[in-house]
């Protein structure tokens, strides 16, 4: 806002100005537009920043994601330097000194040489491409841990604006609550000084404004621990909230079925990881046999210089064989070794893929339960309000007490509290069901939410609407628990 009220500033004091008396456009005026155009760019580019921005800034800056994709990185450059498995080593040779020896057969003097050799592999067994495969298939693992993690940031971040809304509406109402327990007190207190009512009534209205002060202090602390996660999580995260329903359905358009939440999870980070363990595991028995084969390699080497003032120039081209003979059973160890790994990597498989059916069917029924808990609280809601109307009119009336329509605001408060936490509960169980169907990515969320200015007043209706775009498990069926428009 300050940039774009001094790139209007620009505009009326740099767009024109007098000589003489008299407007003069010219230079002034270009260059008035010019920095009144970039401060507007400038103050653009600094507010529209959507939610889906700052949670990817906050997976950038995560400490936990940046240690994952260095990692990933190192394998990428172990995998990158494994192709020179194929190429050919070069290596330069040389020696001087002086030799002396008492054989006629030997020759003796001063030495002085220098060369090259040239070794390169013949990749007839297997032994390069299956190093190859083991460093290509390691990175394939790590770019998955990469995925997971992100999408561990992400549900966290989420989790976090989620528990800083359910503290602001929990708060929000009990402060509520302790304005309407103090004038229970006082109209209890006048009651019981004018005879109408019992003095015992006094004690009882007095401890549950005790209760409700330490309720209070409790939901201030809560929205100070949750304030502080959010803190942690995304830098000036207090200006994310409120979260809006549009930001939880961002990251899932398609119709809401059990089906295709398992679908998506088939590919998602969590069994691609445990795919490539088995891959890496398969990856690493093949580099075990290859260890049981030969390796051939061709070697050139080429030498100028003298020995004992003659000559030593030399040439030479030959073919080198290396075929492990006995080696005490330890190749063949290896080889059973990681033969066994391999099948435990495919039994782990199995056991992913039938976890995460088992995970995201009781996610699935906890988000069901938990929509349904919502609703039935908007409904308690609209009844109580309706109530406190038609009290409100009765107590206009003298047909009921102001002692009476308080103590009914309380219970109808206090259903909200319950109300905002079904709601939470709702919205976090969502949250969850995204996470294990892997689609908690930042780049598979689609921005929906406007660019975010800062410190928008909190709303207790933060979940209406939410509930009527989602479809049964199985049949394509209306949600049980949608709203009606």
């Amino acid at each position: 806002m300050a940039l774009r009220c001094t790139a209007l500033r620009c505009l009326t004091q740099l767009g024109r100005f007098k000589t003489g008396g008299k407007k003069v456009y010219g230079l002034g005026c270009r260059v008035g537009w010019y920095v009144a155009g970039a401060l507007l760019l400038v103050a653009h580019g600094a507010t529209a920043q959507t939610l889906h921005d700052r949670i990817r800034a906050a997976v950038e800056a995560d400490p936990r994601v940046q240690a994952a994709r260095s990692t990933h990185e190192s394998r990428l450059v172990d995998a990158r330097g494994a192709k020179s498995l194929y190429l050919p080593v070069l290596r330069a040779t040389g020696a001087t000194g002086s030799s002396r020896s008492q054989d006629p057969l030997v020759r003796a003097g001063d030495k002085k040489t220098y060369g090259l050799e040239l070794t390169q592999p013949i990749p007839l067994f297997g032994h390069e491409s299956a190093r190859l495969a083991l460093a290509n298939t390691a990175a394939t693992v790590d770019a998955a841990e990469v995925g997971l993690v992100e999408q561990q940031v992400v549900a966290d971040v989420l989790e976090a604006l989620l528990g800083v809304e359910y503290a602001q509406g929990t708060l929000e109402l009990r402060e509520r609550l302790q304005s309407n327990i103090r004038q229970q007190v006082d109209a209890v207190h006048a009651a019981v000084a004018g005879g109408g009512i019992a003095a015992s009534e006094s004690r009882l209205v007095q401890s549950r404004a005790a209760q409700s002060a330490a309720l209070l202090a409790q939901a201030q602390a809560q929205l100070s621990a949750a304030q502080s996660r959010l803190m942690r999580l995304v830098p000036g995260g207090l200006s994310l909230v409120p979260l809006r329903d549009d930001d939880l359905r961002s990251w899932w358009t398609s119709p809401v079925t059990f089906q295709a939440l398992r679908d998506n999870a088939a590919s998602a980070a969590p069994l691609r990881k445990a795919r490539a363990q088995t891959d890496l595991a398969q990856a690493e028995y093949a580099v075990a046999r290859t260890d049981l084969w030969p390796r051939l390699h061709v070697t050139m080497q080429g030498q100028k210089g003298e020995f004992g003032g003659v000559s030593a120039d030399s040439q030479s081209v030959f073919v080198g064989v290396d075929i492990p003979l006995f080696e005490g059973g330890n190749a063949i160890s290896r080889s059973q070794s990681a033969a066994l790994r391999h099948q435990a990597a495919r039994s782990a498989l199995d056991q992913e893929t039938r976890m995460l059916d088992q995970r995201l069917a009781e996610a699935w029924e906890q988000w069901r339960a938990s929509e349904s808990a919502a609703a039935s609280w908007r409904e308690a809601e609209q009844q109580d309000a309706a109530a406190l109307t038609l009290m409100e009119e009765q107590v206009q009336g003298g047909a009921t007490t102001h002692l009476v329509w308080l103590r009914a605001q309380q219970n109808a408060l206090e259903n909200r509290v319950q109300g905002v936490e079904a709601t939470w509960q709702s919205r976090l169980a969502w949250v969850r069901l995204l996470q294990e169907a892997g689609a908690l990515t930042v780049s598979q969320a689609t921005p929906a939410q406007e660019p975010v200015e800062p410190a928008a007043p909190w709303s207790l209706s933060v979940f209406s609407g939410f509930s009527e775009h989602f479809v049964g498990p199985d049949l394509g069926l209306p949600h049980p628990f949608a709203r009606s428009r």
